[in-house]
């Protein structure tokens, strides 16, 4: 009798062993749960931070854009200006060489 008497309450022994284990297993379960959740909206806070500065980013290129753009026609009248100057220094250039080969007259005349 003394066997059968001890399986019974070893079996509730394990039994409430095995409720200690779950629960033990639950709480960890739990903690875990909880430390995705707070990751996860760290995640969303990185994700929204990242949007944020890929918009700013966007719109700032646009403005380089528009900024390189307006430099680029600058320069086409840059050296456009450039080119006419080099053109009216060409024609000044001839004249003073025509000026040069005329003979100097003796005295100014008026």
């Amino acid at each position: 009798m003394g066997l059968l008497a001890k399986k019974p309450f070893d079996m509730a022994g394990r039994a409430e062993q095995t409720l200690v284990d779950v629960e033990s297993v639950l709480r960890r379960v739990e903690d875990t749960f909880a430390r995705t959740e707070t990751t996860l909206d760290v995640v969303s806070t990185t994700l929204t931070t990242a949007a944020q500065t890929m918009v700013a980013s966007r719109t700032a290129l646009a403005a380089v854009d528009e900024r390189l753009a307006e430099v680029n026609a600058m320069t086409r009248e840059a050296v456009a200006l450039m080119e006419g100057t080099r053109a009216l220094l060409d024609d000044l250039h001839a004249v003073v060489e025509k000026l040069a080969a005329q003979p100097v007259a003796e005295g100014i005349q008026r």
